[in-house]
């Protein structure tokens, strides 16, 4: 007899000693001097930070794209905490001052509900009722201090620049990455590589195809580490989502205009169904309605001029297969 899941519901408060209080979203920095990102959060009093550290440091010198690169930031905040609320699951979202509308609070509260799917079940949890990104304000979302350095309460719109006409490319270490890669350069279209991470094969992969490559290094909270050796619950979370959200950024930073993953047609498929029928999608953040979402998202809060997407999308595995059958140069990799 399958075991029944525990239920976590917001209406009825902390149902297990593992469970917290409330998740908090407490600061967001940034310091173009050497190109580190921090962000901070705090679970009932314990303090997380989690950096991220953008190679070579560029800070760009048009206003426009400093304070489109803090609406990223701000959305990269939010999108990353992920990572940290799963731990404990709290009753309460407090999002500071960061200003929350209805768009964003949908957005929010879907990826958090379908991203933790998997964990979800996987943990025997019950999540339907518990996670709520509630609106505090009618306004679009925003807090940028022009200065470069931190966030206010202050009210601001996506904002107009002017990127060059090239592309930003995800990449994954696999086939579909570097079939994409293949395919922009066979267009015309000038890329750049990019990764999150360490990885020895993204590197070699790339190396094949005679590029540069752009390293980003995430550096999760060692609390998380304590947290999760002390019981917290752990699992899968939506890291293409994360990833997209430290790409749009460097978008940004370094100057491209095309944020562009590999995410082919079978990601929007589930890959298990629970109990009660309910699909559940471990590639959840590398689906089309993951990309709508924050394409909208892009649009509404950062700006008009960058665009994200998956080159990739209407391909299924064979044909993608077929495409990387034909690149000799790469199979050594």
């Amino acid at each position: 007899m399958t075991e029944p899941r525990l239920k976590l519901d917001k209406q009825s408060g902390t149902v297990s000693d593992m469970q917290a209080g409330c998740f908090s979203f407490s600061a967001c920095h940034y310091d173009p001097g050497i190109g580190e990102a921090t962000l901070s959060y705090e679970v009932d009093g314990c303090k997380l930070h989690e950096k991220i550290t953008f190679p070579w440091a560029p800070w760009p010198v048009d206003a426009s794209r400093q304070a489109a690169f803090f609406q990223a930031l701000e959305l990269l905040h939010l999108v990353a905490g992920i990572s940290y609320y799963k731990a404990g699951l709290a009753c309460e979202i407090d999002t500071g001052e960061v200003k929350i509308d209805g768009l964003m609070a949908t957005f929010l509260n879907e990826l958090y509900l379908k991203g933790l799917g998997e964990f979800a079940y996987i943990n025997r949890l019950d999540l339907t009722g518990l996670i709520d990104f509630g609106v505090n304000t009618d306004e679009p979302a925003g807090s940028v201090d022009p200065s470069g350095q931190s966030f206010s309460s202050k009210q601001n719109t996506a904002h107009p620049v002017d990127l060059p006409e090239r592309a930003l490319v995800a990449m994954g270490g696999g086939k579909d990455s570097l079939v994409c890669l293949q395919m922009l350069k066979d267009a015309g279209v000038e890329v750049q590589p990019a990764c999150v991470g360490r990885s020895t094969l993204i590197g070699e992969t790339v190396k094949a195809a005679g590029l540069p490559l752009i390293r980003i290094q995430r550096e999760l909270s060692p609390e998380l580490t304590k947290l999760n050796a002390g019981g917290a619950w752990n699992g899968h979370v939506p890291v293409t989502a994360i990833n997209s959200a430290i790409l749009l950024c460097a978008g940004l930073l370094y100057g491209y205009r095309y944020i562009v993953f590999a995410n082919e047609s079978s990601a929007n498929e589930a890959t298990l169904k629970d109990e009660q029928g309910q699909a559940v999608n471990h590639q959840y953040s590398k689906s089309l309605a993951f990309e709508q979402s924050f394409v909208e998202v892009i649009k509404q809060y950062v700006s008009p001029g960058i665009d994200y997407f998956s080159l990739l999308r209407p391909y299924s595995e064979i044909a993608i297969t077929r495409r990387f059958s034909e690149m000799n140069g790469y199979h050594q990799v």
